[in-house]
C-alpha cells in the first residue's frame, strides 16, 4: 500500500545525471584550479578571457566554457568583457589562506 505523502525516490536516470553532472562540476573545478585562473584573478582582479587563456597557456574557447561551466555555481562572475573571482572561487587561489587547490587540502 502506497502512502502518497511520501516522495517517491526518482528514477535511475535522473539519480545518474545528478551524479554526472557533480563529476563535470569537480573536474571542471579542478582544471581551472590547476591552471591557476583562481590564483591570476583573486591576486590582480578581473581579466579577460584572452588574457587568462595567455597566462595559463590554454585554449581560449575551451578556458572560457569551463569559466561558464562553474560560473552558475557562483565560482566566477562576469563584469562586461572580463572574469572576476567571488569569495566562494577564491578558494581555489593558491594565495587564499584557506585554499582548496589540489595538494593543499587540509589533512
Amino acid at each position: 500500500m502506497s502512502d502518497e505523502r511520501y516522495a517517491q525516490p526518482p528514477p535511475p536516470t535522473v539519480v545518474m545525471a545528478q551524479m554526472l553532472d557533480g563529476f563535470v562540476l569537480s573536474q571542471a573545478l579542478f582544471v581551472l584550479a590547476d591552471a591557476g585562473v583562481a590564483t591570476i584573478l583573486h591576486e590582480e582582479g578581473p581579466q579577460t578571457i584572452a588574457t587568462l587563456a595567455e597566462r595559463t597557456g590554454s585554449d581560449a574557447d575551451v578556458l572560457a566554457r569551463l569559466i561558464r561551466s562553474v560560473t552558475s555555481h557562483g565560482v566566477f562572475r562576469t563584469e562586461e568583457d572580463k572574469v572576476a573571482v567571488t569569495a566562494l572561487g577564491a578558494t581555489l587561489s593558491k594565495s587564499h589562506p584557506q585554499s582548496r587547490t589540489p595538494g593543499r587540502w587540509p589533512t
